[in-house]
């Protein structure tokens, strides 16, 4: 690859892997053929290494099930896959800063090091798209948490390498580059950081819900504890504007919104109750499958 020509190569390898993580579907890839596909949407060939190590683990599957549930009982390609996710995230972080210090100093010298973004760019995508094959049997929060934040490393990455193509970061005191930087480290470090794993997925999903149901119930609660607006009240805020509602102007509620209220108070606190309830039972069919397997 020529020197002058590296970087925008590159960049259309990085477009290319981002449309093919933006098509993955979150329902999971049924077929090992279909598997293959992806993996030549990114280029990769037969050889390549990070294509050989994990593409073997996809086997033909007709029912998209979740075959683990717990951390500890996950098959070992799927440690391997969030493995490799890993070692990707860590390859970019490590390179970006040096990729930006030396394009900085000198145009087209950081070729070696773009092509450093590249691979770690691709093995994040091997992973993920191995991931999401349903033999693996991952489900679809945890396929969910590991595709945006897949998505997110390499338009971070493609962002950070437009710069420089088009000329915007080389700017005399420009801090883009060192802004576009941090953003492929922060998109790195989400990346490390999700739930791995079915449980720790689908307890994060379940405990977020949980969270908005305590909020809004804060909400209607504090409301609620301040009684119907008095009828001279009610009478001035038809004086009210858009902005005046939107800033809080407007903080009781009438007699007739209050029973509306409570009653959706009350529908909320069913879902809370709905959720944990969810929690638990997912909790329990996953061990009694992991003691039938056994």
């Amino acid at each position: 690859m020529a020197t002058a020509d590296a970087i925008p190569n590159i960049l259309q390898a990085l477009k290319k892997l981002s449309t093919t993580l933006e098509e993955l579907d979150n329902k999971g890839i049924e077929h090992s053929e279909a598997l293959t596909e992806q993996f030549q949407k990114l280029g990769l060939q037969d050889g390549d290494q990070h294509q050989t190590s994990l593409q073997k683990v996809a086997q033909p599957a007709q029912v998209l099930a979740i075959t683990f549930y717990r951390h500890q009982d996950m098959p070992l390609d799927i440690t391997k896959a969030y493995d490799v996710i890993r070692t990707g995230a860590d390859l970019i972080s490590a390179t970006s800063t040096k990729f930006t210090l030396v394009e900085r100093i000198k145009e087209h010298d950081g070729y070696k090091l773009v092509e450093d973004l590249r691979k770690g760019a691709e093995l994040i995508a091997t992973g993920c798209i191995v991931l999401h094959a349903s033999s693996m049997g991952v489900g679809r929060s945890a396929r969910t948490y590991v595709k945006q934040a897949s998505r997110g490393v390499v338009a971070t990455l493609i962002a950070l390498v437009s710069s420089f193509d088009d000329g915007s970061a080389r700017i005399s005191d420009s801090t883009l580059g060192a802004q576009k930087t941090g953003a492929v480290w922060d998109c790195c470090e989400k990346l490390k950081k999700i739930p791995q794993g079915n449980r720790n997925a689908m307890r994060r999903d379940l405990f977020q819900w949980v969270k908005d149901c305590n909020d809004t119930m804060q909400e209607f609660q504090d409301i609620i504890d301040l009684g119907p607006v008095t009828a001279t009240v009610a009478e001035g805020n038809h004086d009210l504007d858009w902005d005046d509602f939107c800033e809080g102007a407007d903080e009781q509620y009438s007699e007739k919104e209050l029973k509306v209220a409570q009653s959706c108070l009350a529908l909320i606190k069913c879902t809370r109750g709905t959720i944990s309830n969810v929690l638990n039972a997912c909790d329990h069919i996953g061990e009694l499958l992991q003691t039938t397997e056994e």
